[in-house]
């Protein structure tokens, strides 16, 4: 790979904490299952640019990411992996790059900075 790993979210849908998001310089998600011996389950650019934030909302279906596209996008993770080009459940653009999102711990707001 020829990018940078950008930030790193548990999948807590597994209480193992052996499975993981992880976003790029080159706007990849990689989501890796370190119970079979670290093979990745879907890895596809989901942004024209660096993805700073993957944040995984408390329910676990609806994922954040957030970068320099100055846009922040929910995905929902059962559809991955998918063959496909993902499409975003929503977006947002905040008119500047962004640094983090995240979820709040209830899950009904998501802050951005």
């Amino acid at each position: 790979y020829n990018s940078w790993i950008q930030s790193m979210e548990l999948d807590h849908r597994y209480e193992s904490g052996k499975c993981f998001f992880l976003s790029t310089s080159e706007g990849r998600v990689i989501h890796i299952d370190s119970r079979a011996k670290g093979k990745v389950t879907f890895n596809q650019v989901l942004s024209p640019k660096k993805i700073n934030t993957v944040n995984l909302h408390p329910e676990g279906y609806i994922m954040a990411t957030a970068g320099l596209s100055t846009f922040v996008e929910l995905w929902d993770v059962r559809n991955m992996p998918s063959t496909k080009k993902l499409k975003s459940l929503a977006s947002h653009c905040a008119g500047r790059s962004i640094n983090s999102a995240y979820f709040s711990p209830n899950g009904t707001k998501l802050l951005t900075t």
